[in-house]
């Protein structure tokens, strides 16, 4: 089989991509291990930047109309228990709600949307090797069928952590310092639950932390993550921190009485800060969690994802038509995400090692539940509702606060 490009993951970054270039007139292959729908462990957490991201898509009334649950802010909670609610901020490019949803079904409308613009789907065929020709990455081999063959004059690695694109390539790196770790669980029948993602930074699951978000249907995804080092360091796992945490904390607890699981407790690995060594080689791109563009404070990486699945197509778009797709054509790639989401990932550091004070936390929660302006800003901040520009002027502006 015969095509332009072979984008390897459908979750939202490989079908992004694919709906980008089958919309330039490109003859794109989208393949995936797996038939579809499938679950994706995540938080579910869909951001008023993905938002933006849908609606140059032409997908987000889909969205909007599919029944997911609509957040209106975040509730972040102190290790001394203190709460504060913060709305998302107004006044940005961005809209001031977001979603959380299933990501079996969420992921089932992007890559219907890449098959409508399209893009031909290949499911239940994972990938076993790379084709080559002269150097350079010219398609793949996936097991379908026996093996089967897929031609292509690039090829873009979609597939998520443990990438085998990016393994075959040369490509897969990780960073100790930001690679994350996590567990969620999806329950129905949970109390007193409202509009508002929740994020809870309680004593007894540090150095990790605890969100509760709210689905539709009265389901609620319920998890804990941290970083896979300070795990190691603390002799903790996030599994039985999160029974923990369901069992102790009283945000969870009390809500959970009658609670029945939906979803058992699962865990994934979250290469984080976009600390992927590189993400281009001869015939190659890298999208998504497979070049690690995942937000390192709060593990977001649906807008990431979706945002450079739309830079990845155009420029393999321009490099076809110039018929060079070397590692120096598709740099430019590089440059631009790493121009666009260098400067996030950087200040969710910086937060996120500035939270990691017990005594710092605390305070700034019962100042924010005092001043307005700043709970909404601490919401926009660990939900990634800011903008660049904004997120740039509103840390600075955090800092001095504290």
């Amino acid at each position: 089989m015969d095509y332009d490009v072979a984008v390897v993951g459908a979750g939202p970054g490989g079908s992004s991509t694919a709906a980008a270039l089958a919309s330039a007139g490109l003859n794109v292959a989208l393949i995936d291990r797996s038939d579809f729908p499938r679950d994706k462990v995540c938080g579910g957490a869909v951001s008023p930047r993905a938002l933006s991201s849908l609606e140059h898509m032409g997908l987000l009334s889909k969205v909007e109309n599919a029944g997911f649950r609509k957040i209106r802010g975040v509730r972040v909670s102190s290790p001394n228990g203190m709460d504060v609610l913060g709305d998302a901020p107004t006044g940005t490019p961005f809209r001031n709600y977001g979603y959380t949803v299933l990501r079996s079904r969420f992921d089932e409308l992007v890559r219907l949307h890449a098959i409508d613009r399209g893009a031909n789907f290949i499911g239940g065929a994972p990938v076993i090797d790379l084709v080559r020709k002269d150097g350079a990455v010219s398609g793949v081999i996936v097991r379908k069928d026996g093996k089967t063959e897929i031609s292509a004059k690039a090829v873009v690695g979609a597939d998520g952590p443990g990438s085998i694109v990016a393994k075959l390539t040369g490509l897969y790196s990780r960073d100790p310092d930001n690679l994350g770790v996590a567990s969620r669980a999806v329950f129905k029948n949970v109390y007193d639950i409202e509009d508002y993602v929740e994020f809870h930074f309680d004593r007894s699951v540090l150095p990790g932390y605890a969100w509760i978000f709210p689905l539709a249907d009265g389901h609620v995804n319920i998890g804990l993550g941290g970083l896979v080092e300070r795990f190691k360091k603390d002799g903790s796992d996030v599994f039985h921190l999160l029974d923990v945490f369901m069992r102790k904390n009283k945000w969870a607890a009390e809500r959970l009485v009658d609670a029945e699981v939906v979803l058992k407790p699962q865990g994934w690995v979250l290469p984080m800060g976009g600390k992927v060594e590189r993400s281009v080689a001869d015939g190659v791109l890298l999208v998504g969690d497979s070049a690690h563009q995942i937000n390192p404070l709060t593990g977001e990486g649906i807008e990431y994802s979706m945002e450079a699945g739309t830079m990845a197509a155009n420029v393999i778009a321009a490099a076809i038509e110039a018929d060079d797709m070397s590692e120096a054509r598709l740099e430019e790639y590089e440059r631009l995400w790493r121009g666009e989401f260098t400067s996030d990932y950087e200040n969710s550091i910086k937060i996120r090692n500035m939270l990691q004070s017990q005594s710092l936390f605390n305070l700034l929660v019962r100042r924010a539940k005092k001043k307005k302006v700043l709970a909404d800003t601490l919401a926009g901040l660990i939900a990634n509702m800011l903008p660049k520009e904004d997120l740039n002027s509103r840390f600075k502006w955090f800092k001095r606060i504290l």
